[in-house]
């Protein structure tokens, strides 16, 4: 492998494309696009998602109707809205008939009238019911998942759904979509171990511990695992938030179905996949955890040591990933003090814009600043 799995969401009209699929294609592995763009991005070794939200719907939704029964209700009768969009957008019943069949619509018209080509259909804010007017009436969470399944099952085509980074029952619960996983090929979690605020990229404490063991979990079970950044810092001055994101995600991924998918800002439109993408680090010394617990160290950072890394294909060595995800005010020593002499240093933004990567860094520091990651080598 020359990089890990990447992956890159064009589903916006008129996306800013400043290269080829050609030249793209050597370090993408994913591709959320619009039908036009999904034969040539195919065509160029590029897997494509077509992106559909089945579950919040607008007057301009392809899955829109007049139909009540497509609609979730309050106990009052009224159909659902959410609070957190300018159009008004209603949360549509997962059992509903009407939803499946337009749904299905959808699909076709994309891949059959449209000529699109698509390996897989990307969910979006899958089974998690948030920021709304009100619940549904005498709602079950799992009934709800239970008729997602049901609705995915039904759409008869591969599927990875967006949910798991929303943390509707508190920041130290994994997300209720997990359940998610048992109709779809895998999920994303948005957010992950990168905040869209731009005062506090990085998650830390709870619920970055929470992203990991979700990341496990989802790991474990042989599906895909999708994580996807938040934070839009340009990435020629986030290599901080950007070494935290891929340390975090190397910590509990697997080279196999983890895929790594940012949304650092690149300096020349188009183009997102970093140069840390080019390391692959494999051949873990511990046990695969179940709990991210059980990769703390005694220095209070977590941590996981590789036997065999590559950067662009060729073998450097071993190495450790160290992560310090305390608050602001916690450093913590770095765990394996006089086993280290190098780290990963990030220069510039992302591959296409000359933006390089490093193992013949500096040592490793003392002491780690919160917040903070190091990648180091013999």
């Amino acid at each position: 492998m020359t990089h890990t799995m990447t992956e890159m969401d064009f589903s916006m009209p008129n996306a800013p494309n400043t290269y080829s699929w050609a030249q793209m294609a050597p370090y993408l592995t994913w591709a959320i696009v619009q039908p036009d763009d999904s034969v040539n991005a195919h065509a160029a070794g590029i897997h494509t998602m077509m992106y559909t939200d089945p579950f919040r719907v607008n007057t301009t939704s392809p899955e829109y109707s007049n139909d009540e029964s497509e609609y979730a209700h309050d106990c009052s009768g009224s159909r659902i809205t959410f609070t957190d969009k300018p159009l008004t957008t209603w949360l549509t019943d997962p059992s509903s008939t009407t939803l499946a069949q337009l749904w299905a619509q959808q699909v076709q018209t994309e891949e059959q009238s449209w000529g699109g080509v698509f390996d897989m259909i990307l969910e979006d804010n899958s089974d998690v019911v948030d920021h709304v007017s009100a619940m549904p009436c005498n709602f079950d969470q799992a009934a709800w998942s239970a008729a997602t399944n049901a609705l995915n099952t039904g759409l008869g085509s591969p599927i990875v759904f967006n949910g798991l980074g929303n943390l509707v029952d508190g920041p130290n619960q994994i997300s209720p979509s997990i359940a998610v996983l048992a109709s779809t090929m895998g999920g994303e979690i948005e957010g992950c171990y990168s905040n869209g605020d731009p005062l506090h990229p990085m998650p830390h404490n709870g619920v970055w511990q929470i992203f990991e063991n979700t990341e496990i979990q989802v790991v474990a079970s042989g599906k895909l695992l999708v994580c996807r950044g938040l934070s839009t810092l340009p990435d020629t001055t986030a290599q901080v938030p950007r070494l935290y994101m891929y340390a975090s995600y190397l910590l509990t991924y697997s080279p196999d179905t983890s895929i790594f998918s940012d949304k650092f800002t690149p300096a020349n439109n188009g183009f997102g996949v970093e140069p840390e993408n080019q390391l692959v680090v494999k051949d873990p010394v511990t046990f695969a955890p179940t709990d991210i617990s059980q990769l703390k160290t005694a220095s209070g950072t977590y941590a996981r040591q590789y036997k065999n890394c590559y950067y662009v294909g060729n073998w450097v060595g071993p190495c450790a990933v160290v992560v310090n995800s305390d608050s602001p005010t916690h450093p913590h020593l770095f765990p394996y003090a006089g086993q280290y002499h190098h780290t990963l240093v990030l220069n510039g933004g992302d591959i296409l814009d000359g933006g390089t990567a490093s193992a013949s860094g500096p040592a490793p520091p003392t002491l780690m600043a919160p917040e903070s990651a190091v990648i180091a080598f013999p």
